[in-house]
Parts: structure tokens; C-alpha cells; sequence
């Protein structure tokens, strides 16, 4: 499957959060003035955060995020469930890009046509990405605390796996050499680690 040049738009802006870049930036930053940092440096090995619009969800997901380090990270898998259609099994994006209104991340599709190339993945149609809103209400938080104003994207990963995840894939990528000691996930799948 060749994604190059495919983005997925930032298609829950301006419902389920702003379209406005200045507005989110600004939200964004105010949520994260008012968490707290929690954890001690360097024992920061997944987050669990919450996926509703980001006027619910933003305030406590700040919690989450403000304990994010980016300079001791160089890869994310963004995980989580799916609610738009029913998988049997686990999706990879096809996309190259996810796109946000602070800037579009970049997706490591050499990484994952490996993952996808193990058989133990489906790809996920740009359709039910694009209508599937877990992940994406994570991608302004991860724009904003791996690249800030940058938007020329980010070398870290950004894999997208889909419900029902279960600890299994977790043997799949570490085998694959994918998971070490500085890697956050995020959603979900911390409850059964």
C-alpha cells in the first residue's frame, strides 16, 4: 500500500474542538497551565488519557501530557478504540500525515508497512479514520508538546492501532524491535500492562 501523500484531515475541528489555530493553541496552553507535573523525570512509560471533545476532555488529558518530556521520547504509538465501525482486529492508518489546526505530523509509513506486513494488521479505510475521533483528539496535544510552533512535522512516530487492542500486539511490535524504554502510548491499553 503506498500512502505517500495521503492526509487525514483534522475532520472533528471545529465540532468536537476549534478549527482555529490561535483559539486551540491558546486552550491548549491554559489546560496545561493548570495541571500539574506528577510524575518523576524518566519513569514516564505510557499515559492513558481521555478522547471526548477537547472542552471535556482537554482539562484532564493536560494532566497526561504536561508530564511528557519530548526530548526523551523519539516515538509515539497513539492508540486506542474504535467507535465509527467494528474491527475485527487491529488497524494501521494508511495515511502519511494527520493533519491538526496547529499543523499536520508526520507518520513513520516505513514502520508501519513493517507492522502491517507481520499479517497481524488491517489497514483502516481513509473514510473510518477521518470518522473515528479517539485518536484524534490526542493529535493537538501531540502536535503541541513534540514540535510547538514547528510545523514542519516531527521525526518522532505516530502509529495508529485500532480497537479491539489487546497486550498481543504489544509482543508483535516488541519483537520488531519497535518498543523500548522511551515510548509513550497513550489511550486504553496501559489497563492491561
Amino acid at each position: 500500500m503506498d500512502s505517500s501523500g495521503i492526509t487525514r484531515s483534522a475532520s472533528h475541528a471545529g465540532s468536537w474542538y476549534t478549527n482555529n489555530k490561535s483559539e486551540l493553541d491558546t486552550e491548549l496552553t491554559n489546560y496545561l497551565k493548570k495541571a500539574e507535573k506528577s510524575i518523576p523525570e524518566g519513569h514516564l512509560k505510557g499515559i492513558i488519557s481521555p478522547h471526548a471533545g477537547l472542552y471535556y476532555s482537554g482539562p484532564t488529558a493536560a494532566w497526561s501530557y504536561i508530564n511528557v518530556d519530548p526530548s526523551k521520547y523519539s516515538r509515539v504509538f497513539l492508540l486506542g478504540p474504535a467507535h465509527h465501525t467494528y474491527l475485527d482486529g487491529c488497524a494501521l492508518s494508511q495515511c502519511s500525515e494527520y493533519d491538526t489546526p496547529l499543523g499536520s505530523i508526520k507518520i513513520d509509513v516505513d514502520t508501519v508497512k513493517e507492522l502491517h506486513d507481520t499479517g497481524e494488521f488491517k489497514w483502516f479505510s481513509l473514510n473510518d479514520d477521518e470518522e473515528e475521533h479517539s485518536l484524534e483528539m490526542h493529535l493537538p496535544y501531540i502536535k503541541k508538546i513534540f514540535t510547538g510552533d514547528d510545523d514542519q512535522g516531527t521525526s518522532s512516530l505516530y502509529l495508529q492501532l485500532l480497537q479491539p487492542i489487546h497486550i498481543e500486539i504489544f509482543e508483535i511490535v516488541w519483537k520488531l524491535g519497535f518498543i523500548y524504554e522511551n515510548l509513550i502510548f497513550t489511550h486504553d491499553i496501559m489497563k492491561e500492562l
